[in-house]
């Protein structure tokens, strides 16, 4: 009784808004951003989700060039997926962000170019985000933040943003990124206070100042990803951070970048696997160790030819 009042309670939503052959079946809706009638903007197809209580996965396929601001608050099992190029842009003027997920459960988006905002995408308050496909561009301050939240990236580009590609702060966790691209931001990709990042078969290219910065009690573990021509270090590690250079999935390659390659500061560490590159980065040094308390392992050994002025026992 009460599936069938769900349904009948999503049904009559949408002959309000004269689009009941857009609907599939209840959990399903089809929003068409460049359409004239039915369901022609994202936010509205949330809310209707939301109003309806349904149960189980909630998918909305959208198709069109979408121009509006998104917040999904207090949702469970929710699935965004792009058809067609689908596109969703700032209608802001960069006032506020493109996407925001808070205090939500397995939200899934996939598939869009996101264009804009304060920040793209923003993913906060101990929810589960799962990004698939996007690409994340043009915000006047960051591609992706992960606060207090858990996330994984798979296949997305964050590209030329005008502050950090992926911020990952306040305990954020991103334990599965693969295959992602960050480039052509201020900062590609940076961990403060507690961040955790796994970043695998992926690359931070190209970015105006630091390829990957961990601060703050954060961690950093690369598996066969790049780190190339950044303008200043490649990986920077400070304030009781820590990086593994694992090679069992694929060389960690780190090299050309604007300064170090790997820097390990203040109570921080480092550790590189066998067959690690960090090699012929500008600044001169590939591994350097700065005063004071700085540790590293295998920096003597593994960085493939890279120099390095790291003292180990």
């Amino acid at each position: 009784m009460r599936t069938l009042i769900r349904k009948t309670y999503l049904l009559a939503l949408m002959w309000t808004l004269g689009g009941f052959p857009l609907v599939a079946h209840a959990g399903i809706l089809h929003e068409n951003c460049n359409g004239t009638r039915g369901l022609t903007r994202i936010q509205n197809a949330i809310n209707i989700l939301q109003r309806s209580g349904s149960e189980g996965s909630n998918t909305i396929l959208v198709s069109g060039a979408c121009k509006e601001n998104i917040t999904i608050q207090s949702m469970d099992n929710l699935t965004l997926t792009a058809e067609n190029g689908a596109s969703i842009t700032d209608s802001s003027n960069g006032n506020l962000d493109l996407i925001d997920i808070f205090d939500s459960r397995r939200v899934s988006v996939n598939g869009f170019t996101i264009n804009g905002g304060a920040n793209g995408v923003v993913c906060a308050d101990a929810s589960l985000c799962r990004l698939s496909g996007n690409t994340v561009q043009g915000s006047s301050g960051y591609g992706v933040i992960v606060s207090s939240s858990h996330a994984s990236l798979n296949g997305d580009t964050l590209r030329d943003n005008a502050g950090r590609g992926l911020s990952i702060i306040n305990g954020g966790e991103v334990a599965d990124a693969t295959a992602i691209s960050v480039q052509g931001s201020f900062d590609g990709i940076v961990l403060n206070t507690r961040g955790t990042l796994t970043l695998s078969s992926s690359t931070v290219q190209g970015n105006q100042n630091r390829g990957i910065l961990a601060t703050t009690s954060s961690t950093v573990r690369l598996l066969g990803s790049t780190v190339t021509g950044n303008g200043g270090d490649g990986i920077r590690l400070q304030q009781s951070s820590q990086a593994r250079f694992d090679s069992f999935a694929g060389v960690n390659v780190i090299t050309s970048n604007g300064g170090a390659g790997v820097s390990v500061g203040d109570l921080s560490f480092a550790f590189f696997d066998a067959d690690s590159n960090v090699t012929s980065n500008v600044g001169g040094t590939d591994v350097v160790c700065v005063p004071q308390f700085s540790a590293t392992r295998g920096a003597l050994t593994n960085l493939s030819g890279g120099t390095t002025n790291c003292v180990e026992p």
